[in-house]
C-alpha cells in the first residue's frame, strides 16, 4: 500500500506544471506502463521495457498515440533517474518513434457504447456531441468520418444523419433534439459539402483521429469522479471561497472572523487554508442571516448542533424550517396577546360611562 502511494505521489510531482490535457494523457500512459511492470520499480530494466514495446505490435494504435506514449514514458524515466529512484538512465531504451500496425478500421467496442451515449449529452461542443452519439449508436467510424453537412436532415424536431459506407449502402441514424438544436448554428454557416469532422488543416478527419478523440472522452469521463473527490479534499483560500459563494471577499472575511470558532481551518496568517466543510458552513450561515436569524441565534445553533450539521444541505434545510416554525409560533402568540388586550380594552370602554 505504501508503494502504491509513493508511485502516485511521484507521478503527481512529475506532472506538476503541465497543461491539464497533457497531465491526463501522460498519467494514463505511465500508469499503463507501470501496470506492465506489475507496479514494481524494482523490475524496471531494459528487458522489461522491450517487453512493453513488443505489446505495440498487436494493439493497433494510431501513430500519434504511439509517439505520445513513448514520449510520456521516456520523460518519466528521465525524472525517475534525476530523483535517484532508479539507478540507470533508461531513456535510451525507449525510441522516439515506433513502427506500429494501425487498425485499418477503428471500431468502438459495444461495451463502451452506453458510456458514449451518456457522454454525448454532457459535453458542450456540438461536433463532439454528434460524434459520441453516432459512435454510441454503432455507426462505423469510417462512415462517420465521411459525413458532410448536407447529410444532416431535420425530422420532426430531431435530425437524421444519412451517409453511406464503402459499398454505398445507406446508413441512417436519428439525432436527438437536444443535439440537433446545438448543431443549428453550424448548419447555418458551414458549406453543405464541407466535412462535419475536420482536422486542423480543414480536411476531413481520419477514422483514427475520431477514435483518438473518443478515447480522450472516455478517459476524462473515467477520471471525472476521482477529480471531484480530489476537489472536495483540496484546501481553499478565502478568495476561492468567496468566488464559490458569489460574495465579496470582504464580506466572507467578516463572516469568517465573526464565526471563527465554528469554521474549520488549517494553518495561520496568510498560509491559512480551509476545507470544503468551511464553504458549506459559511453558505449555511449566509442562508440563515438572509432568513432573518440573528448572529446570536446562529451561534447558539452551531454550539448545540453536531459538528457536521451545517455542512449538509438537508440538515441546513431542517434548521431553516425549524427557525421558520419558531418564528411562526411567536407570531401566533403575539397575535393572541393582542386579541386579549383588545378584548380587555373593549370591556373597559363599555363600563366607563357607568362610573
Amino acid at each position: 500500500m505504501q508503494e502504491e502511494f509513493s508511485l502516485t505521489r511521484t507521478i503527481d510531482e512529475w506532472l506538476a506544471g503541465r497543461p491539464a490535457a497533457t497531465r491526463r494523457a501522460y498519467r494514463h500512459d505511465v500508469q499503463e506502463f507501470l501496470a506492465a511492470l506489475g507496479g514494481d520499480l524494482g523490475r524496471l530494466d531494459e528487458p522489461a521495457i522491450r517487453r512493453w514495446l513488443a505489446t505495440f505490435d498487436h494493439r493497433r494504435l494510431a501513430q500519434a498515440t504511439a509517439r505520445r506514449k513513448l514520449a510520456a514514458v521516456r520523460s518519466f524515466l528521465r525524472f525517475l533517474h534525476q530523483r535517484g529512484l532508479v539507478a540507470h538512465d533508461l531513456t535510451r531504451a525507449v525510441p522516439t518513434t515506433l513502427q506500429v500496425t494501425e487498425s485499418p478500421v477503428p471500431i468502438v467496442r459495444s461495451t463502451e457504447r452506453g458510456r458514449l451515449l451518456a457522454a454525448s449529452l454532457r459535453v458542450a461542443d456540438p461536433r463532439l456531441q454528434l460524434l459520441l452519439w453516432l459512435a454510441g449508436c454503432g455507426c462505423p467510424l469510417p462512415v462517420v468520418a465521411r459525413l458532410r453537412w448536407r447529410d444532416l436532415h431535420p425530422y420532426d424536431g430531431e435530425g437524421i444523419a444519412v451517409c453511406s459506407d464503402e459499398q454505398n449502402r445507406l446508413l441512417r441514424c436519428v439525432i436527438p433534439g437536444m443535439i440537433w438544436r446545438s448543431l443549428q448554428p453550424l448548419l447555418a454557416k458551414e458549406h453543405p459539402d464541407a466535412p462535419v469532422f475536420q482536422s486542423s488543416d480543414g480536411s476531413a478527419a481520419r477514422p483514427e483521429d475520431l477514435a483518438e478523440a473518443i478515447g480522450w472522452v472516455l478517459d476524462e469521463t473515467a477520471d471525472s469522479r476521482l477529480g471531484a473527490e480530489r476537489d472536495r479534499d483540496r484546501l481553499l483560500t478565502l478568495t476561492e471561497i468567496a468566488r464559490r459563494l458569489g460574495l465579496p471577499e470582504t464580506t466572507v472575511r467578516y463572516y469568517r472572523d465573526r464565526f471563527a470558532p465554528y469554521l474549520p481551518a488549517v494553518g495561520s496568517g496568510r498560509a491559512r487554508r480551509y476545507p470544503q466543510q468551511t464553504v458549506e458552513r459559511l453558505r449555511w450561515i449566509v442562508e440563515q442571516l438572509r432568513a432573518g436569524a440573528s448572529p446570536h441565534e446562529i451561534e447558539a445553533q452551531l454550539r448545540s448542533a453536531p459538528p457536521d450539521l451545517a455542512t449538509h444541505a438537508p440538515a441546513a434545510d431542517a434548521q431553516l424550517t425549524d427557525s421558520v416554525g419558531r418564528l411562526s409560533q411567536r407570531i401566533r402568540e403575539l397575535t393572541e396577546s393582542l386579541q386579549r388586550l383588545s378584548q380587555i380594552l373593549s370591556e373597559l370602554r363599555s363600563i366607563a360611562p357607568d362610573k
